[in-house]
């Protein structure tokens, strides 16, 4: 699997993820180029971090479920003046989360104000980016929203 992003000047930088395990940073001369002018070794976290920053998919593949092939959803859930979650943070919310769930972000007004692991606190009206499994989605949505998981 290959991440890429072409530069204003035709360079072209790519993650990419071997069979192996390995992944690179690998950068080219041009578009067109079958090789790479050199490559990076990077670590699994650090190649994560560059592929999100390059591809906007990245995020999304990773959560795929290795067992099933088959893909969580990302959705995005209101913070309810009710939920128990308001006046805690990102990081707290995601470990109080079941292990097939995952909070990504905090958006406030339009804006992204927290990511995953971050400690900005929650206020009625946010709304949380998640992602995992459809059916435990809704019990968290439910308790965003009311503070109820019913």
């Amino acid at each position: 699997m290959r991440y890429s992003v072409t530069a204003a000047d035709g360079q072209r930088l790519a993650v990419i993820c071997h069979s192996s395990g390995r992944r690179d940073l690998a950068v080219f001369a041009s578009v067109g180029a079958d090789a790479a002018q050199s490559y990076v070794p990077l670590t699994t976290d650090q190649a994560h971090d560059v592929a999100d920053l390059l591809h906007p998919h990245a995020i999304v593949n990773r959560l795929a479920d290795p067992g099933t092939g088959a893909a969580s959803r990302v959705v995005t859930l209101p913070v309810g003046a009710g939920s128990r979650y308001v006046g805690s943070n990102l990081a707290d919310l995601d470990a109080r989360l079941p292990a097939d769930v995952r909070a990504l972000g905090l958006l406030r007004a339009g804006q992204i104000v927290a990511v995953h692991g971050d400690r900005a606190v929650i206020n009625s009206g946010d709304i949380v980016i998640a992602a995992g499994n459809h059916v435990l989605l809704e019990v968290v949505a439910a308790e965003l929203a009311t503070g109820d998981p019913t």
